[in-house]
């Protein structure tokens, strides 16, 4: 259970405009650099989860349903289960060579929950069956309204050393990130723009939000080359890498499950 400890109040609903406009639930920093080392001694980066709107308010028809829980899910992978494997693209979209570790190290379980309950008072790190981190939620909480809208609200995370190995040819990798923002625990033959705001890749999981606001209109998370690792000359200009979740990757870590007991999607 989250304890009673702010870091650096990252988590504090905010109303007021941030340097980047949010009209969608995006990451506070898209774009970090990479580290240069591994482990301990690497670059981490602090981040946030920004809730920018709550549901559809049917009375008011504003985006002002307070947000109650939040899933957030990035793409990981489980060695003995080919469903689980992400999507390597190039950024245009065709298919890019190898796995994921050709192009990220240090990236299994890089993102983690950073502690804070000022509008959610529980949250935890999701594993997979490996023990891998793979996302956290939030919980208990409801995201105040202001006027015609929700105040925005930050669930805070961190990024530990990932470096884009010396060998690739990859200038950037983005890793495209599921999140759910839920203002009411419904089944799934329950949701819609009332219920819960959808920011995921449609890749034909239980939560694609097909005809939703946010449909097809996942965040993203970019690491750049370290500046002190640059492309070998044989990479020429060198390659933007994408990595999407599989949806049976989302259907199995986007789903809340607290002590045990699955409580979003209610069953």
């Amino acid at each position: 259970m989250l304890k009673k400890l702010i870091v650096a109040s990252m988590g504090t609903a905010i109303a007021i405009a941030s340097q980047t406009a949010f009209s969608h639930t995006r990451l506070q920093v898209p774009v970090i650099e990479g580290s240069a080392t591994l482990g301990h001694a690497g670059k981490v980066n602090y981040n946030n989860v920004v809730v920018a709107h709550g549901c559809h308010d049917p009375v008011s028809g504003n985006s002002s349903a307070p947000v109650i829980a939040n899933s957030t899910v990035f793409p990981t992978s489980t060695a003995d289960d080919e469903a689980m494997q992400p999507t390597i693209t190039y950024s245009d979209g065709t298919p890019a060579p190898g796995n994921v570790d050709d192009y990220l190290e240090g990236w299994i379980g890089a993102n983690r929950l950073v502690v804070s309950s000022d509008v959610w008072k529980y949250g935890e790190e999701k594993f997979d069956a490996l023990g891998n981190r793979v996302g956290f939620y939030v919980k208990q909480g409801s995201l105040p309204t202001s006027g015609s809208g929700t105040l925005r609200g930050l669930v805070p995370f961190v990024t530990t050393a990932v470096r884009i190995p010396d060998a690739s040819c990859a200038k950037s990798v983005t890793l495209v990130v599921a999140i759910a923002d839920i203002c009411k625990m419904t089944p799934i033959s329950g949701f819609n723009d009332e219920t819960v705001q959808l920011w995921t890749p449609a890749v034909g999981s239980n939560f694609d939000g097909v005809g939703g606001h946010g449909y097809n209109s996942p965040a993203t998370l970019t690491i750049t080359r370290a500046a002190t690792a640059p492309l070998d000359p044989s990479c020429g200009a060198g390659s933007d890498i994408k990595i999407t979740p599989s949806a049976a990757q989302l259907n199995r870590d986007l789903p809340i499950v607290a002590k045990g007991k699955q409580v979003w999607p209610r069953p």
